[in-house]
């Protein structure tokens, strides 16, 4: 475990780490205003996340969110967090997801016989 950590911390001052999220629902959106992001996620109000110290957000287009920093842990912990402020659901598939991460559908209600 001490071996992996120091990669890590060598890794992360040379190269960094990076999580990206994708926001998908019709409207939703994300914005960076200096050290925080501003979520349009369908909510009757705009949440806001303040970003910690060490770690950088861009949004290169309104529905991408991509976290950058040299602390593995702490970038990731971030992403969790903004996650789970409105994880995928299982039967539109609307919510805020990592980058490649498949969510299983749902079958909705069926009418007739």
């Amino acid at each position: 475990m001490t071996r992996a950590l120091l990669s890590n911390m060598v890794e992360g001052v040379t190269k960094g780490f990076e999580k990206t999220l994708e926001i998908q629902g019709i409207g939703w959106n994300a914005a960076t205003q200096g050290r925080r992001i501003t979520l349009n996620i369908g909510f009757c109000h705009q949440v806001h996340v303040e970003l910690p110290a060490g770690i950088n957000a861009a949004t290169p287009n309104p529905t991408t969110i991509v976290l950058t920093g040299i602390d593995a842990q702490a970038v990731g912990q971030l992403a969790a967090q903004i996650r789970a402020i409105r994880p995928p659901e299982p039967y539109k598939g609307k919510g805020i997801r990592y980058r490649g991460e498949f969510v299983r559908r749902k079958a909705g209600k069926t009418f007739g016989k």
